[in-house]
């Protein structure tokens, strides 16, 4: 008889407890990844960034003895034809579509009479060890954070479990560049809202949204710089995107559905006013006739990446100027950005709205954008 890793968004040796408790069981193993309706969805950009880090992790895991399926088919279309499992190891995900894929298995598992070994992480806090249950989570990030201790946000990562060779990850290495090599953690407030330089921000978005790394492997860098070269504002800055992060996948745990519908998680926010297909292509891309949103469009278009302040402005003017269905701007960025995650994505999106934890919409002034943050039109000029 055998048992399954499901792998699904942890796509990592270390700071992984699903593979570690998997490797304890000393029955037959078979690892498997499959696709699912997220995965299908993608565009070329995120595509080939999961393909080539399944690659990756598939070489990983062979090093130490360990074969990594990959297949086109969703899980539950596999499992149906194994007769030999008694066990299913699986990392719980948070949104809805994922939950409703585990629901599944988990029903697959109660008729089949073989067992679902679930696990929660990816995340800086413990679930469990929130001071309330996820129904009484705070609404707004402030009063989040508020009720977060210190001491919730100090778990060091999982190491590598016993008798797995560790190898080297781009998302590793891009922790290791950006804290130690270059220091450019020193200069992350100053820099994060910069559009021309690929290190003007940390850049570990894409590789934690597909769980090759985990935001405990990144704080644990931050407290190590911090031994030697003190706390300063860009530390603290970089662990508050962290937490934010815990916040969304929170956020979207509690509220599940809503998250992802017009309507949102509470009354009020924008109302759209037109439905033109023709209005939103021009959007994607970037056909709008207004330079600063164009040029951004077009560098997701071209790369799978805008910054953090390109994706606001974007949405803001997806939603304030042009009255278009916020939602069509998240399914847009569902399908370009090569850092897509699901709870972050469509959590800004409800913010940026108003139907979200913010009740105030969050118009920008694209004119008072273009002054900030490309005064040169040096952006302008690398995109049109």
């Amino acid at each position: 008889m055998k048992i399954i890793y499901w792998v699904r968004n942890d796509l990592r040796l270390e700071d992984n407890l699903t593979l570690t408790e998997f490797l304890k069981d000393p029955a037959e193993k078979i690892l498997v990844w499959c696709e699912t309706k997220a995965t299908q969805r993608a565009g070329a950009h995120r595509r080939a960034f999961l393909d080539k880090e399944l690659e990756n992790f598939q070489l990983a895991l062979k090093q130490s003895g360990l074969e990594l399926l990959i297949l086109k088919e969703n899980f539950s279309s596999f499992l149906q034809k194994r007769t030999d499992v008694t066990s299913v190891y699986f990392t719980c995900g948070w949104s809805v579509e994922e939950k409703d894929e585990e629901e599944e298995i988990l029903l697959m598992a109660h008729r089949n009479h073989f067992s679902a070994k679930t696990f929660r992480q990816g995340t800086l806090v413990d679930l469990k060890e929130l001071p309330y249950k996820i129904q009484d989570m705070p609404f707004t990030f402030s009063d989040f954070r508020k009720s977060i201790s210190e001491s919730l946000l100090t778990h060091p990562p999982l190491p590598v479990p016993a008798g797995i060779t560790p190898v080297p990850s781009e998302g590793k290495d891009r922790i290791d560049y950006y804290v130690w090599k270059s220091k450019k953690i020193l200069t992350y407030t100053e820099t994060r809202n910069g559009m021309m330089n690929e290190d003007d921000t940390s850049r570990f978005s894409a590789w934690l949204a597909n769980g090759m790394i985990t935001p405990r492997m990144v704080m644990k860098e931050l407290r190590a710089f911090e031994e030697t070269h003190g706390k300063n504002e860009s530390i603290n800055a970089l662990e508050g995107e962290l937490l934010w992060r815990d916040y969304f996948k929170f956020f979207t745990l509690k509220y599940g559905r809503a998250v992802f519908m017009e309507e949102g998680v509470r009354r009020g926010g924008v109302c759209h006013t037109i439905d033109d297909k023709n209005i939103y292509a021009k959007w994607c891309e970037g056909r709008t006739g207004v330079d600063f949103i164009d040029a951004t469009m077009r560098e997701l278009l071209h790369t799978g990446w805008i910054t953090k302040r390109g994706r606001q402005n974007a949405a803001s003017y997806l939603v304030h100027e042009l009255k278009l269905p916020w939602i069509w701007g998240g399914q847009w960025f569902e399908k370009m950005l090569v850092d897509y995650d699901p709870e972050l994505c469509w959590g800004n999106w409800l913010y940026l709205s108003g139907r979200g934890s913010d009740p105030r919409p969050s118009k920008l002034s694209i004119p008072e954008q273009v002054g900030l943050y490309d005064p040169t039109g040096d952006y302008r000029r690398r995109w049109l």
